[in-house]
């Protein structure tokens, strides 16, 4: 838990806290954001689709540990060249990269434990990774303004600690047998399944959210006149509110099993969704990024805790739920490239035109997928 406390961190240096670099520190335009957003969206849904393959061929750990050298050259060559071509060419790198590192972690952090222990470890997991980010973006705009450099140099050390801290792990993360007495029985995996599939659409529709957003928060704060310290830290927010509703969900299991909860949140998705990226002022961004966190962090544990528990475990579980929230990670900027075309009158109007028809169909996804009688798979 410690490792993906510090491998999250590492991570969003480039994923989320980049983008306030590339537009504070280098002048980039919110279209070049969009197209460095995409660049990376592409390249981590192919990361997280063939990590289960190179994982089956090399052997889970070592799979682990060569994307985490990887990573630390990566950093480093990033803090060597803080500069406009290296972020063009070591962030699709670092989509890659991150793709295929979490389904790996997903499937250690499940592997082998009973239904009760899932619940606990997955909870857990989340509760780990995610209080990095807001943590990531409040320190950034500090170092933007005093050490450039450092944005990138401290996650290559981080990506050196995590390796040192997971050297024990086993080769092979350990699983039950399909017919041991803790795995849940077949009616109850055909229920389960069903609800993979309505969390996994409004998943899919939270991300591609999230990561319009992300590289038009710069743009957000600026137009309400926040320097980038205190953008980057009020960015953070959205992370804090998700980080929150994970501590709740760990706490309160009422939820398991209960449809109507993705159902839920995926009715906060596009209002706080629109809240944060149009909000005339910053306590309306705020509260939009409240019920944004709110809503993606019910989605995310849900959607991981299901598949987790459905699939044994298996990496490619985790890569199928990474290659959701990667291809959120794509199609986000390419609505958001076409949301500035001049055949809508303005952003706004173009923003709602392609945003509202997706979160309607998936939202139509979602409820057939909870109705439907098919088996899990």
């Amino acid at each position: 838990m410690l490792a993906t406390f510090i491998a999250s961190f590492a991570v969003i240096s480039v994923e989320r806290a980049a983008y306030f670099f590339t537009s504070n520190v280098l002048g980039f335009s919110n279209t070049q954001n969009l197209l460095l957003a995409l660049g990376f969206g592409v390249t981590y849904v192919i990361g997280s689709l063939t990590s289960h393959k190179l994982a089956r061929r090399f052997g889970e750990k070592r799979m682990l540990m060569a994307v985490l050298v990887l990573q630390a050259i990566l950093h480093t060559a990033m803090a060597s060249y803080p500069v406009a071509w290296m972020l063009c060419v070591g962030n699709p790198i670092a989509g890659l990269l991150y793709g295929s590192l979490w389904p790996l972690f997903e499937s250690y952090v499940a592997a082998g434990r009973s239904t009760r222990n899932s619940q606990r470890t997955i909870g857990l997991f989340n509760l780990a990774w995610s209080p990095a980010i807001p943590l990531n973006l409040l320190i950034a705009g500090f170092l933007m303004d005093r050490w450039p450099s450092g944005l990138f140099a401290i996650p290559a050390v981080l990506n050196v600690l995590t390796i040192l801290l997971l050297r024990y792990l086993p080769d092979t993360p350990p699983r039950l047998a399909d017919d041991h007495p803790h795995r849940p029985p077949a009616a109850e995996l055909a229920r389960l399944g069903n609800l993979v599939r309505s969390y996994r659409w409004l998943l899919f529709s939270s991300y591609v959210g999230m990561f319009l957003i992300a590289p038009l928060m710069p743009a957000v704060f600026h137009r309400l006149g926040r320097e980038i310290e205190e953008a980057t830290a009020y960015s953070g927010l959205l992370d804090l509110s998700r980080f929150a509703t994970f501590a709740l969900l760990f706490a309160i299991p009422y939820w398991h099993g209960r449809r109507w909860v993705p159902l839920a949140a995926g009715l906060l998705v596009p209002a706080g969704f629109f809240l944060t990226l149009f909000g005339a002022t910053l306590e309306m961004v705020l509260v939009g990024e409240v019920l944004f966190g709110i809503a993606a962090g019910t989605l995310y544990y849900g959607a991981l805790y299901y598949a987790l528990l459905v699939s044994n475990a298996a990496v490619d579980a985790g890569g199928a739920h990474e290659s959701l929230i990667g291809g959120g990670f794509a199609l986000g900027p390419i609505i958001g490239l076409l949301s500035l075309q001049s055949f809508f009158p303005n952003e706004l109007f173009g923003t709602v035109a392609l945003m509202a028809p997706l979160y309607l169909l998936t939202g139509v996804l979602a409820i057939r997928s909870i109705r439907t009688r098919k088996p899990a798979g």
